[in-house]
């Protein structure tokens, strides 16, 4: 994926804690992108790396990184939120 945009986001900080307009253009732009699947049984894998416990840790956008952070240190699934890294 390219990104053609120069966007303003703080680095490093959860995205609901974002700029509206950053949080606005990553919904249309980012969110369709990512699935928390494994490739396995004809799911489709978006994700770039998986955290120990095998749930999907990052996804990367051009010179953007999304990291998933989630509600417990175990095999649950509890999503949290999304933090993100990187420039556009």
């Amino acid at each position: 994926m390219q990104i053609n945009e120069t966007i303003s986001f703080e680095e490093g900080i959860e995205l609901n804690l974002q700029n509206q307009e950053f949080q606005d253009w990553f919904n249309v732009n980012i969110m369709p992108n990512i699935t928390f699947a494994d490739g396995k049984n004809g799911t489709v894998q978006t994700c770039a790396t998986f955290d120990e416990f095998s749930r999907p840790e990052t996804w990367v956008f051009g010179n953007m990184m999304v990291r998933a952070v989630y509600f417990t240190q175990n095999e649950n699934y509890n999503f949290n939120k999304f933090v993100c890294y990187g420039i556009i």
